[in-house]
């Protein structure tokens, strides 16, 4: 387990997940390195790629390193391990040039690359369309044209693309629009609308977008480079946020969905991801696991339960340093099903370049644990391992639970006290469980239903046990069946 300070470590004395929880179905972890974040390599031959520095021209260490005329692995803080080329500034009018370090000449220009092609050019907010790739209907900005093809940012995703002209077009109408407020121009009150169509402005000869503002106060006309199309809004400012245990950061962020509708989560990033990303080459990626937390009926974030345990929160504690840990809104009832935004946003998630898609978890209490049984149904396959605490399930779903989810690592945790969600209607769906095999763990304890946020915060059992379970092809394994009431 990992070390804490000792001001946030209980006596072992008094209590632990031996003494306070009893193993009453059993399933052994496999021999698993829990090795977090995992490094990824990103295959790369630096013979023959060359290296541009553009830290002047961003004002922090940023290279970029280039083959054959494409750009190569990620943009990185560290130099990596071709020598820079060339280097990269800003005029008097925020433009980019680059400087031949070996010559000293500079142009508009890298080699083989031009500013604008057709109706497109560097900044320009546009829409990629690519039906068998992931980035299928993301929004972007143009970066650098690379001979035929071209380099597009999808801020969404921390992700770069490198497409050809067919798969770009003006932003679709309809979609969330919002002004950059750095190149903000005179656009009166608007601040950010919905996509109306595209305009060619013939006197400019360019191409530029029709807005109606948030408001509906009218339409305004701005030119492409003035916008982004988010689907995350306010993901990069947590990504970027810095703290350290005790304190947490978690941070709202907006999804915008298709049909127009917002929906809310929280995020909170481990504690040393800003320092793992500062020290990656640019062949390297650093996947981090994501765990997905369903609050009960009350509402709540995983780090609000934090604030109760003012002496044991070691469980917490390893899930900040181990997970990107999301807290979806869950705007439902225990009559309703799980709304599946819910399970649009993990995948939209796992499109993240940091997070490991091999290991997202999802865990909840109460109807939150509902929410695991029903959501890990719907899809197993998009999920390592579920964790539902105090939860319940609808009989009428028993069965299709089981099936869906027997190759699935359940790890479950209730309460004999447990007057809300009693363990007697459990019992059903558990023993439905083990006669298909499942790969179930069940522990039991003697909390009251409001208390049963402690086992994530106590203890980090149920983290490590997740981190022992990456995702891979599963086989149902024949475990010994146990009879409730048997010895």
């Amino acid at each position: 387990k990992t070390s804490v300070n000792s001001q946030w470590m209980a006596d072992p004395t008094e209590s632990s997940w031996e003494t306070d929880y009893e193993s009453y179905i059993h399933h052994s972890c496999p021999d698993s390195e829990i090795r977090v974040p995992r490094i990824e390599q990103i295959p790369i031959d630096f013979d023959d790629c060359f290296c541009v520095d553009f830290s002047e021209a961003y004002g922090r260490p940023f290279f970029r390193t280039f083959c054959a005329g494409l750009p190569r692995g990620r943009p990185t803080a560290v130099q990596p391990a071709c020598a820079a080329r060339y280097g990269a500034g800003k005029d008097d009018k925020g433009r980019l040039y680059y400087k031949d370090l070996a010559t000293g000449s500079t142009s508009r220009d890298l080699p083989g690359a031009k500013n604008q092609k057709k109706d497109f050019k560097v900044g320009m907010c546009i829409e990629l369309r690519a039906e068998n790739e992931w980035y299928h209907l993301c929004a972007g900005e143009i970066v650098l044209f690379c001979g035929q093809k071209i380099l597009v940012s999808i801020p969404d995703f921390s992700r770069e693309v490198v497409v050809g002209a067919e798969e770009i077009v003006p932003v679709s109408k309809g979609k969330l629009v919002k002004l950059i407020p750095s190149r903000v121009g005179d656009f009166g009150s608007l601040k950010h609308g919905i996509m109306v169509r595209a305009l060619r402005d013939e006197k400019a000869n360019e191409i530029v977008y029709e807005v109606d503002d948030s408001l509906f106060t009218g339409a305004y006309i701005v030119p492409p480079i003035y916008l982004k199309s988010p689907r995350f809004d306010g993901l990069d400012a947590a990504m970027a946020a810095k703290c350290s245990w005790p304190e947490t950061a978690e941070h709202l962020v907006i999804l915008a969905m298709p049909d127009l509708s917002k929906e809310e989560f929280y995020v909170h990033f481990p504690f040393k991801f800003q320092m793992a990303e500062s020290k990656l080459q640019v062949n390297q990626v650093a996947k981090w696991p994501l765990m997905i937390y369903l609050h009960g009926s009350g509402g709540g974030t995983f780090m609000s339960f934090a604030k109760r345990n003012e002496h044991r929160n070691e469980g917490c504690r390893y899930a900040a340093e181990h997970f990107i840990i999301v807290s979806p809104s869950c705007k439902w009832g225990w009559k309703n099903p799980p709304l599946p935004w819910v399970l649009t946003l993990v995948r939209e998630l796992c499109k993240l370049p940091y997070v490991d898609s091999s290991r997202v978890y999802l865990t909840g209490v109460s109807m939150g644990g509902m929410g695991c049984w029903e959501l890990g149904m719907q899809d197993p396959g998009l999920f390592a391992a579920v964790a539902p605490i105090a939860a319940y399930h609808k009989s009428h779903l028993r069965s299709e639970i089981a099936e869906a989810l027997k190759s699935t690592p359940i790890f479950a945790v209730h309460s004999h006290k447990d007057a809300t969600c009693p363990l007697s209607k459990e019992k059903i769906l558990y023993e439905e469980l083990q006669r298909v095999r499942a790969l179930l763990r069940v522990d039991l304890c003697n909390h009251s239903h409001t208390d049963m946020h402690k086992p994530h915060m106590e203890d980090p059992t149920i983290f490590e046990w997740m981190l022992s379970h990456p995702y891979t092809p599963k086989v149902p394994v024949a475990t010994p069946i146990r009879r409730w009431g048997s010895k």
